[in-house]
């Protein structure tokens, strides 16, 4: 449905190159997608259209009068100005203008202001934690519990031993870790959230859904900093000036000693999952 970010081989870096080739594709295909995607409307009488953050869409729901709403913290407008075109982040733009109303999320991205008029702020919202296996996933290890989460759209290849740290790791896919103490999640597992609820610690990217989880969670977070992802770089700054979370690098022995040393300012904010109200 969209083309997001491509990166570097073993890198969390942007292949500018290569995400050039892929949205250039991706934009010539919006017409034949558009039309796809009228016949599935009108199919099944469809009265609202809610997206995060597909671009073509909302030219469909102008063209036959369906109500749309735009839900985010970002757009590809604030990613892809620092990698791509003008003309091609313009293209993104007036997709995005033709929504008809936005919710902007808790840390959302001021300059999605710049063209979207109509918005409403809202919180934090995730899927909601089953305290009952959250609590018999901590009681199955013995050590402190790590959460470590980079994304599925990264790929690191070299290997980190941490057999000798005196944690237990639960991790997703895109980090390669050797030891007993790593417990892989299955790719096709549907509540991370219990799992990252069960830990001591958050290591993660700061990609909105997983931040959002480990703030409702109050967990001492930790986020891995990406200086080419405009996204990333908001969210953390926006968590340090808070107070609630630190910004590390993939030196994991050090992230923890500074994560065990770090004391998220919660009292200050009350943070509340939304997801009925939106």
């Amino acid at each position: 449905m969209d083309v997001g970010l491509v990166l570097k081989e073993n890198s969390l870096d942007v292949d500018k190159e290569k995400l050039t080739k892929r949205v250039l594709t991706y934009l010539n295909s919006f017409q034949e997608r558009i039309d796809k995607e009228i016949e599935f409307l009108h199919y099944y009488n469809v009265n609202l259209i809610i997206s995060d953050i597909v671009p073509w869409i909302f030219k469909c729901s102008k063209k036959l009068n369906i109500p749309s709403i735009l839900v985010s913290n970002f757009t590809w407008v604030e990613i892809y100005k620092e990698h791509l075109s003008k003309e091609i982040v313009n293209e993104y733009i007036n997709c995005y203008k033709l929504a008809d109303k936005a919710l902007f999320y808790e840390l959302y991205m001021d300059g999605m202001k710049d063209y979207i008029d109509n918005y409403e702020e809202v919180s934090l919202c995730s899927r909601e934690f089953d305290l009952v296996k959250a609590d018999k996933i901590k009681s199955s290890f013995k050590r402190p519990i790590v959460y470590l989460s980079i994304g599925r759209s990264a790929n690191l290849k070299n290997e980190v031993d941490v057999s000798g740290l005196p944690y237990d790791f639960i991790v997703t896919d895109g980090i390669r870790l050797k030891g007993s103490n790593v417990h892989y999640l299955d790719k096709e597992i549907t509540n991370t959230q219990d799992y990252l609820m069960a830990s001591d610690f958050v290591i993660t990217k700061a990609g909105w859904g997983t931040v959002s989880e480990a703030l409702l969670g109050r967990k001492r977070i930790a986020l891995l900093y990406r200086d080419n992802v405009v996204e990333d770089r908001n969210t953390i700054k926006k968590l340090n000036d808070m107070g609630l979370a630190i910004e590390v690098n993939f030196k994991l022995e050090k992230a923890l000693r500074d994560l065990e040393n770090f004391f998220p300012n919660f009292s200050k904010y009350n943070f509340k999952n939304i997801y009925k109200e939106i």
